[in-house]
Protein backbone atom coordinates (compact mmCIF):
# COMPACT_ATOMS: atom_id res chain seq x y z
CA UNK A 1 0.00 0.00 0.00
CA UNK A 2 2.94 2.45 0.62
CA UNK A 3 4.02 2.04 -3.18
CA UNK A 4 0.41 3.02 -4.28
CA UNK A 5 0.60 6.23 -1.80
CA UNK A 6 3.85 7.41 -3.03
CA UNK A 7 2.35 7.26 -6.38
CA UNK A 8 -0.53 9.34 -5.81
CA UNK A 9 1.71 11.84 -3.94
CA UNK A 10 4.18 12.53 -6.66
CA UNK A 11 2.32 14.96 -8.89
CA UNK A 12 1.50 17.04 -5.53
CA UNK A 13 4.69 17.19 -4.79
CA UNK A 14 5.57 18.13 -8.34
CA UNK A 15 3.24 21.10 -7.68
CA UNK A 16 4.39 22.14 -4.71
CA UNK A 17 7.90 22.02 -5.73
CA UNK A 18 6.88 24.22 -8.74
CA UNK A 19 4.77 26.85 -6.75
CA UNK A 20 7.78 27.52 -4.41
CA UNK A 21 10.62 27.85 -7.20
CA UNK A 22 8.29 30.35 -9.00
CA UNK A 23 7.21 32.57 -6.06
CA UNK A 24 7.00 36.11 -6.95
CA UNK A 25 10.40 37.47 -6.32
CA UNK A 26 12.74 34.18 -7.12
CA UNK A 27 14.83 33.70 -10.06
CA UNK A 28 13.26 32.94 -12.69
CA UNK A 29 14.04 28.76 -13.86
CA UNK A 30 16.65 28.79 -16.59
CA UNK A 31 16.13 26.61 -19.66
CA UNK A 32 17.17 26.14 -23.11
CA UNK A 33 15.07 27.50 -25.76
CA UNK A 34 15.11 27.32 -29.77
CA UNK A 35 15.09 29.79 -32.24
CA UNK A 36 13.79 29.43 -36.03
CA UNK A 37 16.40 28.89 -37.31
CA UNK A 38 17.85 25.83 -34.76
CA UNK A 39 20.19 27.97 -32.66
CA UNK A 40 19.82 26.99 -29.61
CA UNK A 41 19.67 30.05 -26.28
CA UNK A 42 19.04 30.13 -22.87
CA UNK A 43 16.11 32.13 -21.52
CA UNK A 44 18.55 33.97 -18.55
CA UNK A 45 20.50 35.21 -21.12
CA UNK A 46 17.49 36.73 -22.95
CA UNK A 47 16.51 38.60 -19.46
CA UNK A 48 18.81 41.46 -20.26
CA UNK A 49 17.69 44.03 -17.40
CA UNK A 50 14.38 44.56 -18.87
CA UNK A 51 10.72 43.95 -17.87
CA UNK A 52 9.78 40.51 -19.53
CA UNK A 53 6.18 39.30 -20.54
CA UNK A 54 6.36 35.92 -21.91
CA UNK A 55 3.81 34.02 -24.13
CA UNK A 56 3.38 30.15 -23.54
CA UNK A 57 1.14 28.84 -25.89
CA UNK A 58 0.75 26.46 -29.31
CA UNK A 59 -0.83 26.42 -32.68
CA UNK A 60 -3.21 23.99 -31.85
CA UNK A 61 -4.46 25.68 -28.96
CA UNK A 62 -7.37 27.95 -29.84
CA UNK A 63 -7.28 29.97 -27.06
CA UNK A 64 -3.52 30.58 -27.14
CA UNK A 65 -4.25 31.81 -30.70
CA UNK A 66 -7.27 34.06 -29.77
CA UNK A 67 -4.64 36.08 -27.35
CA UNK A 68 -2.20 36.55 -30.72
CA UNK A 69 -3.98 39.88 -31.82
CA UNK A 70 -4.88 41.16 -28.20
CA UNK A 71 -0.59 40.41 -27.88
CA UNK A 72 0.35 42.03 -31.34
CA UNK A 73 -1.59 44.93 -29.57
CA UNK A 74 0.37 45.11 -26.39
CA UNK A 75 3.99 44.79 -28.77
CA UNK A 76 2.73 47.86 -30.66
CA UNK A 77 1.66 49.75 -27.43
CA UNK A 78 5.32 48.86 -26.20
CA UNK A 79 6.88 48.87 -29.25
CA UNK A 80 9.47 52.36 -28.29
CA UNK A 81 9.69 51.37 -24.46
CA UNK A 82 13.33 49.45 -24.04
CA UNK A 83 12.22 48.88 -20.81
CA UNK A 84 9.88 45.49 -21.62
CA UNK A 85 9.95 42.87 -24.05
CA UNK A 86 7.52 40.07 -25.09
CA UNK A 87 8.77 36.44 -25.84
CA UNK A 88 5.92 33.70 -26.80
CA UNK A 89 7.56 30.41 -26.21
CA UNK A 90 5.89 27.51 -27.91
CA UNK A 91 5.35 24.25 -26.93
CA UNK A 92 4.37 22.59 -30.19
CA UNK A 93 5.30 19.05 -30.85
CA UNK A 94 5.75 20.06 -34.50
CA UNK A 95 8.29 22.44 -35.19
CA UNK A 96 6.75 22.82 -38.59
CA UNK A 97 3.55 23.42 -37.25
CA UNK A 98 5.22 26.62 -35.44
CA UNK A 99 7.54 27.35 -38.06
CA UNK A 100 4.10 27.73 -40.75
CA UNK A 101 2.14 29.93 -37.86
CA UNK A 102 5.02 32.44 -37.93
CA UNK A 103 5.30 32.70 -41.40
CA UNK A 104 2.05 33.14 -41.88
CA UNK A 105 1.67 35.84 -38.84
CA UNK A 106 5.26 37.36 -38.92
CA UNK A 107 5.34 38.37 -35.51
CA UNK A 108 6.53 41.39 -34.21
CA UNK A 109 8.00 40.07 -31.53
CA UNK A 110 10.68 37.26 -30.01
CA UNK A 111 10.00 33.42 -30.91
CA UNK A 112 10.84 30.41 -29.55
CA UNK A 113 10.35 26.75 -29.07
CA UNK A 114 10.83 24.02 -26.63
CA UNK A 115 12.24 20.49 -27.68
CA UNK A 116 9.63 17.90 -26.55
CA UNK A 117 12.35 17.16 -23.25
CA UNK A 118 12.53 20.63 -22.35
CA UNK A 119 9.11 21.66 -22.60
CA UNK A 120 8.49 18.10 -19.82
CA UNK A 121 11.06 20.19 -17.63
CA UNK A 122 10.21 24.08 -18.17
CA UNK A 123 6.44 22.81 -17.57
CA UNK A 124 7.84 20.99 -14.44
CA UNK A 125 9.90 23.93 -13.30
CA UNK A 126 6.71 26.40 -13.71
CA UNK A 127 3.79 24.03 -12.76
CA UNK A 128 2.54 24.38 -15.73
CA UNK A 129 -0.55 22.26 -16.81
CA UNK A 130 -1.96 24.27 -19.69
CA UNK A 131 -1.72 26.80 -21.95
CA UNK A 132 -2.05 29.47 -22.62
CA UNK A 133 -0.11 30.57 -19.78
CA UNK A 134 1.96 34.05 -18.85
CA UNK A 135 4.58 34.96 -16.87
CA UNK A 136 5.99 38.03 -15.81
CA UNK A 137 9.56 38.73 -15.24
CA UNK A 138 11.18 41.48 -13.46
CA UNK A 139 14.15 43.24 -14.91
CA UNK A 140 16.68 41.51 -12.39
CA UNK A 141 15.03 38.00 -13.88
CA UNK A 142 13.27 37.47 -10.96
CA UNK A 143 10.00 36.00 -11.14
CA UNK A 144 6.94 39.34 -10.74
CA UNK A 145 4.20 36.68 -11.64
CA UNK A 146 4.32 33.09 -12.57
CA UNK A 147 0.56 33.27 -13.52
CA UNK A 148 -0.25 36.69 -15.09
CA UNK A 149 -3.22 38.35 -16.67
CA UNK A 150 -4.08 37.26 -20.36
CA UNK A 151 -2.94 40.22 -23.03
CA UNK A 152 -6.74 40.65 -23.45
CA UNK A 153 -6.77 41.70 -19.99
CA UNK A 154 -6.54 45.67 -19.16
CA UNK A 155 -4.74 44.93 -16.27
CA UNK A 156 -1.99 43.35 -18.50
CA UNK A 157 -1.02 46.88 -20.22
CA UNK A 158 -1.33 48.35 -16.76
CA UNK A 159 1.09 46.35 -14.93
CA UNK A 160 3.60 46.75 -17.93
CA UNK A 161 3.29 50.53 -17.51
CA UNK A 162 3.71 50.51 -13.82
CA UNK A 163 6.55 48.29 -13.82
CA UNK A 164 8.59 49.97 -17.12
CA UNK A 165 8.38 53.60 -15.73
Amino acid sequence: FAGKDSDIVAPFKQMAKSKENTKSGKAAPDITLNTIDGKQVQLKSLLNGKFTYIDVWATWCGPCCKEIPFLEKLVEKFKGNDKVQFISISVDQSVDAWKNKLNKDKPQWSQYVLTPENNKTFSEDWGISGIPRFIMIDANGNIFSPNATRPSEDATAKTIEEQTK
